[in-house]
């Protein structure tokens, strides 16, 4: 996942993909971002690239895909693989953002970074968005 709001996800054209980079200007705060694509995915869009251009997430009709039949398509996923409970795209997002999160022991250093991923204006912002308690800020005091 790169993180991404659903909305600039489906914008993104194969213009944008440069290297190993995207570079994008985000439709909801307008910053210029650019995004480091991990090597898996690279080569997935590297097989996938050759003379294409325009948007990356289109449908049969070349059309590109909805917010709506994007979230269809993951509900799908979710259904064939016996995942339970919201997997949407926005899910995803907040998802990864928790995942990172944990796995770096709770830290506020990966708030730091989340914060900046997202575009939050605040770290509190960040806590708020992935849901971290006050229960949970107790248990990792009570930790040390």
């Amino acid at each position: 996942s790169l993180g991404l709001r659903c909305g600039d996800l489906r914008e993104l054209t194969w213009e944008d993909l440069e290297g190993d980079k995207i570079k994008l200007i985000e439709g909801k705060t307008r910053k210029f971002r650019v995004l480091t694509v991990h090597p898996e995915l690279k080569a997935i869009s590297d097989r996938n690239r050759e003379g294409r251009t325009g948007p990356i997430f289109v449908g049969q009709k070349k059309n590109i895909l909805t917010i709506q039949r994007i979230n269809s398509i993951l509900h799908r996923i979710a259904t064939e693989y016996g995942i339970s409970g919201s997997f949407t795209s926005h899910s995803l997002r907040k998802t990864m953002g928790r995942r990172i999160w944990e796995r770096d022991n709770q830290s506020e250093r990966s708030l730091i970074y989340l914060s900046k991923l997202f575009n939050h204006s605040s770290t509190e912002i960040t806590r708020i968005y992935l849901g971290i308690t006050s229960d949970e800020i107790a248990d990792l005091y009570m930790s040390l």
